[in-house]
C-alpha cells in the first residue's frame, strides 16, 4: 500500500489558515450573491460570520477529531484522530490495524511518520513552515495575518457552487487559491502544495457542522490533479476543551 498522506490532513484540520486582521470590529457590510463589486475583507467577514465568529473561536481552547481516512481507489480504510491545542500545537494519526504514520507539531518542531524509506523524520525550511502556519489554532479568525497577500481573483464555479476566488500569499511561502461559497459565506476548496514537489492538489471541504458554536468541515476530500489519487477524511467525533497532554505532540522516540 502506498504512504498515507500524513501533511494532507494538516491542511484539512488546519486547512483554513487566513488572518482577518479584527475584521469583525471593523464590520465591512456583506456580500451579496449579485454585489457587482466585493472585496478581500468583505469575503473574509463574511465567512468568520459563517464559521461562528471570533469570540466562538476564542472560548476553545483544544480539539479533538475522530474520524476515518479512505483512498477510494485503493479500496482502503482505516481510522485516524486528530489532536490541536492552543495556540499552536497539533499531532494527528492513522489509528488502524497496521496503520503507524502519523505527524505533529509542538509550537516549535514539527515532526512526520510516514511508510517511506524515511520513517520518522524532523520538518526543516518551507515544510516546518507550512506547518507551523497550519497549526494555528485560530486560523480562521487570523486569515489576513497568516497571508499578508490576498487578492481578489473573481468568482469560480465549484461542484457546481458560485465562489469567491481569492489568491493568498504566506510571507516567503507560495501562493494558495481559496474558494469562499458565494451563499453561504463558508471556504469549500483550497488548492495548495502540500507536497512542495507536488504543486497540484486541491482539497474540497464539505458537510459544515456546528459545534459548541463553531461551525467546521466533518468531509474533506483531497485530489491530486496530476495523478488518479483522492483521499477522503470523514469526521464522526469532534470535541472541545479536552484535556490533552502535551507529550502528544512531541516527536516519537521510535524510528
Amino acid at each position: 500500500m502506498k504512504k498515507a498522506p500524513a501533511i494532507l490532513l494538516l491542511s484539512l484540520v488546519a486547512a483554513i489558515s487566513v488572518p482577518t486582521q479584527n475584521l469583525e470590529a471593523q464590520s465591512p457590510k456583506p456580500p451579496k450573491p449579485d454585489d457587482p463589486v466585493v472585496t478581500v475583507d468583505q469575503i473574509l467577514s463574511q465567512y468568520l460570520r459563517a464559521v461562528g465568529g471570533k469570540a466562538a473561536f476564542e472560548k476553545l481552547k483544544s480539539r479533538v477529531m475522530k474520524g476515518t481516512y479512505v483512498l477510494p481507489t485503493k479500496g482502503y480504510t482505516t481510522t485516524v484522530e486528530v489532536y490541536a491545542k492552543a495556540p499552536d500545537k497539533y499531532a494527528f494519526l492513522f489509528t488502524g490495524k497496521h496503520s503507524t504514520a502519523a505527524r505533529g507539531f509542538n509550537g516549535t518542531i514539527g515532526w512526520s511518520r510516514d511508510y517511506s524509506e524515511q520513517g520518522l523524520r524532523v520538518l526543516t525550511g518551507a515544510e516546518l513552515i507550512a506547518d507551523k502556519r497550519d497549526a494555528d489554532f485560530y486560523k480562521e479568525t487570523r486569515l489576513r495575518d497568516l497571508y499578508p497577500t490576498m487578492v481578489l481573483k473573481g468568482k469560480a464555479k465549484v461542484d457546481e457552487l458560485d465562489a469567491y476566488l481569492i489568491e493568498a500569499t504566506p510571507a516567503g511561502g507560495r501562493a494558495e487559491m481559496l474558494y469562499f461559497e458565494v451563499k453561504t459565506g463558508l471556504l469549500i476548496r483550497r488548492d495548495t502544495a502540500l507536497y512542495y514537489s507536488r504543486p497540484n492538489v486541491e482539497v474540497y471541504y464539505a458537510n459544515y457542522k456546528e459545534v459548541d458554536g463553531v461551525r467546521l468541515p466533518s468531509t474533506i476530500r483531497i485530489v491530486h490533479r496530476d495523478t488518479t489519487f483522492m483521499a477522503i477524511f470523514a469526521f464522526d467525533e469532534i470535541k472541545h476543551n479536552v484535556n490533552i497532554d502535551d507529550a502528544k505532540f512531541e516527536k516519537p522516540l521510535d524510528k
